[in-house]
């Protein structure tokens, strides 16, 4: 097969630090192509690759892709990966939930800072020069994590990989818009969302099996690792998509302000806030606490739980754009829709937390993912309601909400189970979680009076 040959020649074995590594990073990215051409079986790229300089072309913007595919997934990885090894931090760096709430933010607070420049740097720098460079960025701060010997120092670690990881999804996405026709863009661009979701899937059980063989630190150590790999063949692969000419260059100021005005952007903003900073706490901190607190399971059977809400999110990126596109036809309605079987699912918990069959726990986190995960319908919904000249503004603006979100709710929900004495057994009471539950139910109301009133046109 020449497209699989053409990937693995075009990603260098010096730079990943293993042989093992690179071929899985080209295994995933021969299947995100697949699945590509599964989805859009014209080609996908606006020319036809008549020539050999031009097939050429067309297989490093594949190589392009797939390093940023693989950069994406492990942003995942450095994201939640905290959740399998909290024992080990309470133990290590001697915290208790609001400190560990505040070490989970510290990723997300830089990584949102990062989304209204993100774009800026991408057509200033170029995905070229900005990728390689925060993602070593990102490499350093994890590895400085996996080796901190205090609380401030991991801190510092996250901090880094939060900001270090926050261009890559800017930069993929500015990527496929400038090569991708605008009939293909929702499928490519759903499909590399989805990819990164897989990260999630990393996070959980594989990423617990690596933490107790070799220990939280040094696990850390090889994702740093594999970041660092990935950098190194960014900077080799991705072609430079900068403007030279003065009539080209980006005005990065322009038009800010009218981006921040539009109602789309403030109310769909909202829902993006909430929704994010429910998935990251439960994501990032509390599903494996709270199924070992109250139901007892053990950290690998609370790991293949959280496999379920990444599967459910998996799923749901694609699945709600079709349901938006082909059957419902209305962003807004199928928001709505996505949020009532979440909001339900989260009351059932506060309401009733321990009723549930360690079996049933499965199909309820897969349901919380994949209600969880309408996202495609919100970002259509901003860029259709956008004038031209500020839609890249006004998609910064709802990343911003998105991922400060996540911050937020992250260090709150810290703080709120902080408020809850520790039982003889470290353990928090099932009275904490139902506050939590019931907090998520009160936050998701106000998410959906804002979809209620936005504006499909």
């Amino acid at each position: 097969d020449p497209v699989k040959h053409s990937a693995h020649e075009l990603l260098p074995a010096v730079v990943y630090p293993s042989e093992v590594a690179r071929t899985l990073c080209c295994g995933a990215a021969h299947v995100f192509r697949c699945l590509m051409e599964v989805a859009v079986p014209e080609p996908l790229f606006e020319e036809e690759a008549a020539t050999a300089q031009q097939r050429r072309g067309r297989e490093l913007r594949w190589a392009a892709i797939s390093v940023l595919v693989a950069s994406y997934l492990l942003t995942f990885v450095v994201r939640y990966g905290t959740a399998v090894v909290l024992p080990d931090l309470r133990a290590d760096l001697g915290v208790g939930e609001a400190a560990l709430g505040a070490l989970a933010a510290a990723y997300f607070w830089p990584y949102a800072l990062m989304q209204p420049v993100a774009g800026v740097l991408a057509d200033t720098w170029g995905a070229k020069r900005a990728v390689p460079v925060f993602v070593t960025v990102a490499a350093a701060g994890t590895a400085l994590f996996a080796a901190a010997p205090s609380f401030p120092v991991a801190l510092a670690g996250r901090a880094l990989g939060g900001a270090g990881v926050g261009i890559v999804y800017i930069c993929g996405i500015s990527l496929i818009g400038k090569w991708v026709s605008e009939k293909r863009f929702g499928t490519a661009a759903g499909l590399f969302s989805a990819s990164g979701i897989l990260g999630g899937f990393v996070a959980a059980r594989p990423l617990d099996a690596l933490v107790g063989s070799v220990g939280w630190r040094a696990a850390f150590g090889v994702i740093a690792a594999l970041l660092l790999g990935s950098a190194v063949v960014a900077a080799t692969v991705i072609p430079s998509t900068r403007r030279v000419e003065a009539a080209g260059r980006p005005q990065p100021l322009r038009g800010f302000a009218e981006a921040v005005r539009l109602r789309n952007v403030s109310l769909i903003g909202g829902y993006a806030f909430v929704v994010l900073g429910i998935l990251s706490s439960m994501q990032g901190l509390w599903t494996i606490p709270f199924l070992t607190d109250v139901y007892e399971l053990d950290e690998r059977q609370s790991a293949t739980v959280l496999e379920a809400l990444s599967l459910g999110l998996f799923v749901a990126i694609p699945f709600w754009g079709i349901v938006a596109d082909r059957l419902l036809r209305s962003a807004r309605l199928t928001i709505l829709v996505s949020l009532a079987i979440h909001t339900s699912i989260w009351a059932l918990l506060a309401i009733a937390p321990t009723a549930w069959p360690r079996d049933l726990l499965y199909v309820l986190f897969l349901l919380a993912g994949f209600s969880n995960g309408c996202w495609m319908p919100a970002y259509a919904l901003v860029r259709s309601t956008s004038p031209n000249a500020v839609q890249g503004t006004a998609l910064g603006l709802l990343n911003f909400a998105f991922f400060s979100g996540a911050a937020l709710f992250q260090q709150g929900s810290g703080v709120l189970l902080g408020q809850f004495a520790r039982g003889h057994d470290d353990t928090l009471s099932t009275s904490a979680y139902q506050t939590l539950f019931a907090g998520f139910c009160a936050a998701l109301v106000l998410a959906a009076a804002c979809v209620a009133l936005s504006r499909e046109r």
